[in-house]
């Protein structure tokens, strides 16, 4: 337990001197800013007379092909796979369901 918090010190501060810490806080505000359930509660003032609702999004890439009639689904890749070239800390990230499910997605179909 006492080496996985000395690796997590010393990647945190080399994060923090190279300035990709930062770059980490900034990404995660793009993610909150662009999650579903903010953009559901979200009110545009001139439509908010009409009371419409908007809802926004799919839970994955399987549910976006059985909208899409011709096409079938490949695979799916989340923003955390690639983040983890830039920020080893995102390998660890994307183990864990919450944050792999709340992040963008590259979702690969094919046309059949």
């Amino acid at each position: 337990m006492k080496s996985l918090l000395a690796f997590i010190k010393k990647e945190t501060m080399e994060q923090f001197r190279s300035g990709r810490l930062m770059i980490l806080g900034i990404l995660f505000v793009l993610l909150g800013v662009m999650n579903p359930a903010v953009a559901k509660r979200f009110k545009e003032k001139s439509i908010e007379g009409s009371h419409a609702k908007f809802t926004w999004g799919v839970k994955d890439g399987r549910a976006l092909a059985a909208l899409l009639p011709g096409f079938r689904f490949v695979e799916e890749h989340s923003l955390t796979e690639g983040m983890a070239v830039f920020a080893p800390v995102y390998k660890l990230l994307d183990k864990l369901p919450a944050v792999r499910n709340i992040s963008n997605k590259i979702i690969v179909l094919e046309h059949v």
